[in-house]
Order: C-alpha cells, then sequence, then structure tokens
C-alpha cells in the first residue's frame, strides 16, 4: 500500500474517534477483497468490512475492527451491493498494510447494535361455559408493555338460549364490542389487543372462542 494510502487509513482512523465511523473494504495485492474471520456468540464468520481503530505507520500496520452487515448476505463473485447498515462485533485484527494494494469506504451507517421484530403467529382455542349472573369473564390478557399484534377472533355459540353474549375487547385505543346471539358465529379483526372478556344476558351458554394471533417479539441484535 502506497504511503499516501496509508495516511488516508490514518486519517480516517481520527475521523473514527471525533464523529461517526466510516466503514471500509482493502484490496489485496491480486486485486481480491480481503476477508477476515471470527466469532461471535458461537457462530464463525467471514467479512470483508472494517473500521480502521489505528495505524502505526513506522510498521506499517493496522488494527482493525471487524464489522458484519445487516442483514446478513453472502457476497457474490466480490460484488458489494445492497448493503443497509453494519454492526460492531467487537473483533479486532492486525494487519500488514504491505499486503494491500488499495481500499474504498462506504457511506453506510454502523450500529452498536440493532432492534429487529420478529412475527410470531398463535391460533388459541379457548372453550366457555358462563351464566348469566357471572362477572365478565377475562378469556385472554398480555402482560407485554410494547403491545403490538393484530388478531381475528371467532365466536362460536353452540346453546339455543335468549339473549346475547357480549365480545369485550380493549385494545390500546380504546374498545370493542361485539355482540352474538345463540346459534350465532360471529368473526372480528382486532389490532393492539390488550385483553379480551366475555359476559351475556343468557341464562347460560356453552362455547368456543378462537383467537387467530399475529403479534410481534422486539429483540436486540449486538455482538459487543
Amino acid at each position: 500500500m502506497s504511503k499516501w494510502s496509508e495516511q488516508s487509513l490514518k486519517r480516517i482512523a481520527n475521523a473514527n474517534v471525533l464523529q461517526s465511523a466510516i466503514p471500509i473494504y482493502l484490496y489485496t495485492c491480486n486485486g481480491k477483497l480481503f476477508y477476515a474471520h471470527g466469532d461471535v456468540n458461537n457462530h464463525v464468520f467471514k467479512s470483508p468490512f472494517f473500521i480502521v481503530e489505528s495505524v502505526d505507520e513506522k510498521n506499517h500496520s493496522a488494527i482493525l475492527h471487524i464489522l458484519l452487515p445487516y442483514p446478513l448476505f453472502v457476497l457474490e463473485n466480490d460484488r458489494i451491493h445492497s448493503l443497509q447498515k453494519f454492526l460492531r462485533t467487537g473483533k479486532f485484527i492486525k494487519v500488514d498494510l504491505h499486503c494491500f494494494c488499495g481500499f474504498s469506504h462506504i457511506p453506510i451507517p454502523v450500529y452498536d447494535g440493532i432492534i429487529v421484530a420478529d412475527l410470531i403467529k398463535d391460533t388459541i382455542c379457548i372453550p366457555y361455559t358462563m351464566r348469566k349472573k357471572d362477572t365478565p369473564i377475562i378469556l385472554w390478557m398480555t402482560n407485554e408493555k410494547n403491545v403490538m399484534n393484530s388478531a381475528t377472533i371467532s365466536l362460536d355459540i353452540t346453546t339455543k338460549s335468549e339473549g346475547e353474549l357480549m365480545l369485550n375487547i380493549f385494545t390500546k385505543e380504546g374498545g370493542v364490542i361485539s355482540k352474538a346471539s345463540a346459534g350465532e358465529s360471529k368473526s372480528i379483526t382486532v389490532s393492539n389487543i390488550i385483553q379480551i372478556e366475555l359476559e351475556t344476558t343468557m341464562e347460560s351458554v356453552t362455547g368456543t372462542l378462537e383467537i387467530q394471533l399475529n403479534r410481534k417479539q422486539e429483540r436486540k441484535i449486538t455482538f459487543v
């Protein structure tokens, strides 16, 4: 690597301390991307992306912080495309700058970690029996602080009796009430559900409540 390139790497290393990190990739002397291998959370990876931590011009060496692209992907024929963000891995390597002919930087943000939301699908069938004098029955509720869900709720009444069955659905935005009579089946789709209750004006009622629940569960991805 030329002295000018080494000095450019050193300027990038100094800039990384003062402002947002600048990701780079390096070319070996045969014109190929340089890859480093590492291990995070017991998974081995290889990556051609780095942050320059420091440059030793006297010994022509540099300390590089290995980055992982997110979402993870495999480079095809060393082509770099569709990159969205980088994650720090907390893994470092020391390299001999004589082994490289050049480098390029990428204007893509670097993060210590990111929050992702997984979509979880559940089907819940709840049989119920209640009487007119009963207080409202809580059939389902969530303790999640950040509620992010949607559900199709199907109510089936098998009892033939006069009166109505009320399905009370409590959400972050308020409440929804759905009513059904004996022998009926009803479905309703609602978002951000916190609790589902039943109450009735029938003397006695039996049936089944089915909940097709889609919920998002957040998790943090970090390697440092």
